[in-house]
């Protein structure tokens, strides 16, 4: 609870027991976007320690999208908690990444520009077919910038406090 609540802002907004099994918790906690993240927990039961190996078909790790200007109040979050973490920059965006408590790297992603949420996929869509063309290793600033302009949207490019 601690590291989704105090650490990534996540408000727990429900704990009750599993409907199927009275003796595991159900905790729902809120993304920011609308979506809910849950988990299913045993008391008493330890957390995992060390990184998760995840196989082939397995989660491998969760991706958050924040505001750009979180990403320093995350950082600090981070630090204050004693967590490790690395900025990585991803070309059309960039990402802190992490390890919850059971071990799961959670990735925590803002964008670069600002692209309406109508308009997000087109976007991204339109940034891989530029990158593809250009034959790009992977989605460039420019690729997205010129899918922005091809759309039609202003150019808003984020400033990306120190992290």
């Amino acid at each position: 609870v601690g590291f989704y609540r105090d650490v990534l802002g996540m408000p727990l907004v429900l704990r009750q027991p599993n409907l199927d099994q009275p003796e595991v918790t159900h905790l729902f906690f809120d993304t920011g976007d609308g979506r809910m993240l849950s988990f299913f927990v045993k008391e008493g039961r330890q957390s995992h320690q060390g990184p998760q190996r995840p196989g082939i078909g397995a989660v491998h790790h969760i991706a958050f999208r924040y505001e750009p200007d979180r990403l320093a109040e995350i950082s600090e979050a981070l630090e204050e908690h004693d967590h490790r973490y690395s900025v990585v920059d991803r070309g059309i965006f960039k990402s802190i990444y992490t390890y919850d408590h059971n071990g799961l790297t959670i990735e925590i992603a803002a964008d670069k520009f600002e692209i309406p949420e109508d308009k997000r996929g087109e976007a991204l869509a339109l940034a891989q077919q530029k990158r593809v063309e250009a034959g790009a290793e992977y989605a460039k600033e420019e690729h997205l910038e010129a899918a922005i302009e091809e759309l039609g949207l202003p150019i808003e490019r984020h400033d990306f406090p120190d992290t």
